[in-house]
């Protein structure tokens, strides 16, 4: 970068230099130029926060593909995740698991990560303002973790893993239908965080985080481990990552054969193909298309479910190749020793 542009004064710098950067280095290396442009864009919006520059020249500015690169993006039209069902867990371990878990703070993590096949980054950054109470549905649109943009050294060590940032992938944001064990488990935490607001006013940090502290706090991505694996440990279930009970729930639907496109979009993913090995040498592929077709609407929401619904309500079919199904049968079986 330095030849190219260390000759340039800081408030000289504009789009069109960082446009025929990007494209000169791409020409010779396509991952080059995308490695220059996150140096470039943290780099400068560290200077915006500095007051060393009013806005950003490098934002909303992409590294252009040369041909060659564009046609090997097309051969690696999947990508593959490897699930081992041997570090997943079964429905009646599953079962035991939420079970157990009911009456411990890591109950609700355990719902969205086993139930909805949530990553734990997203269960953090959930809040009550994401949740349609009228529709039963989820928006999963942020994630807590480390925002690289902002200067490290000024925020409160405390909260350097719990900032809002934006999801993995484009496809990560995505709707999902709530089931109802889950949407009543939501209203009964909810309760709980009225309650803590109304007896700390003026301590209570009101930002409306599902899994937050008594006093409304966000919590850290290591909040839920040491319980997680004291479940696992009292009640001899298998010692897996809590990242495996995103994987379960993936493993459990393909046993049950629900749609293919369903399962990989509730997991966030685009096109993906995910192999999982069930018991050393069974395998099924699991492979998105990633198309909005009827019948997958049809599949997702039963046609008494859109009909007598508004217009306006059924255009949200748009949403289709985003939502998440989860057997409502299934479902009450895993919670119904619970209820």
């Amino acid at each position: 970068m330095y030849p190219a542009l260390g000759n340039l004064k800081l408030s000289d710098l504009k789009k069109g230099h960082l446009i025929k950067f990007y494209a000169d280095v791409s020409k010779k290396s396509y991952s080059s130029a995308k490695n220059c442009r996150v140096i470039l864009l943290t780099a400068l919006r560290y200077a915006v926060g500095k007051k060393l520059i009013s806005e950003n020249p490098a934002e909303d500015l992409y590294v252009p593909k040369s041909e060659k690169d564009k046609q090997r993006e097309k051969q690696k039209e999947y990508r593959t995740i490897n699930i081992d069902s041997q570090a997943t867990l079964t429905v009646e371990q599953l079962k035991l698991l939420i079970d157990k878990a009911k009456e411990t703070k890591v109950y609700m993590y355990i719902l969205f990560a086993g139930l909805m096949g949530l990553r734990k980054s997203e269960i953090l950054g959930l809040k009550y303002s994401d949740v349609d109470f009228t529709r039963q549905t989820l928006y999963v649109q942020r994630q807590l973790g480390k925002d690289l943009s902002k200067p490290q050294d000024e925020l409160p060590k405390k909260t350097l893993t719990k900032q809002e940032v934006s999801l993995k992938t484009r496809s990560s944001k995505r709707v999902l239908d709530i089931p109802d064990v889950v949407f009543n488990a939501i209203l009964e935490q909810r309760r709980i965080y009225e309650k803590n607001r109304r007896r700390r006013p003026g301590k209570f940090q009101d930002e409306g985080y599902i899994c937050c502290s008594s006093y409304g706090r966000p919590q850290s991505a290591s909040y839920c481990y040491k319980g997680y694996k004291k479940l696992l440990s009292d009640n001899g279930l298998p010692n897996i990552r809590f990242h495996d009970l995103r994987h379960t729930y993936a493993t459990i639907l393909t046993n049950e054969e629900i749609d293919v496109k369903a399962i990989s979009n509730s997991l966030g993913h685009s096109k993906t193909i995910i192999t999982v090995d069930v018991y050393t040498d069974k395998k099924q592929m699991i492979i998105d298309a990633s198309e909005q077709t009827q019948e997958f609407a049809c599949e997702i929401f039963p046609i008494t479910y859109l009909q007598g619904q508004q217009v306006e309500e059924a255009n949200r079919t748009r949403f289709l190749d985003e939502i998440y199904y989860f057997p409502e049968g299934l479902a009450e079986e895993i919670m119904g020793i619970i209820q």
